[in-house]
């Protein structure tokens, strides 16, 4: 009898010093995964918005487009210019750019970076007349 709860003892000191070592082991981890959210949640904080749309009622005109009004935010400074159409960035990052229209007849329009038409911006429609 003495010898069963000998090793009883054992089995259940071992338990214990097991349990406490992936306690341990938990802890680090948590302590880790607390101090990278920490680091996540400030970078979120110090992330720029930009969202900025650009409108245009009509135009008959080739070449660049000069809007009629803007909308959104920016929190760093970025501008789009109704005088010139031209969209000045402050931030690096990744950045999306929508096109809408209602178009009549052919229409092509195009990106331009730094003077240099991006070919795989283009957005092109054709429309039969109505007449």
């Amino acid at each position: 009898m003495k010898n069963e709860i000998k090793w009883l003892n054992d089995v259940i000191t071992n338990n214990i010093s097991e349990l406490t070592a992936e306690l341990l082991a938990l802890s680090t981890k948590q302590e880790k995964d607390t101090a990278n959210l920490a680091k996540d949640i400030y970078s979120l904080e110090v992330t720029p918005v930009v969202g900025v749309c650009a409108h245009k009622t009509n135009t008959y005109d080739i070449g660049t487009i000069f809007y009629d009004w803007i909308s959104g935010e920016s929190t760093d400074g970025s501008v789009i210019s109704k005088g010139t159409g031209k969209y000045l960035v402050r931030s690096t990052g990744l950045y999306t750019i929508t096109y809408s229209a209602s178009t009549y007849g052919e229409t092509c329009i195009w990106l331009y970076k730094d003077g240099q038409k991006q070919e795989i911006t283009e957005y092109y429609a054709v429309q039969a007349s109505l007449g």
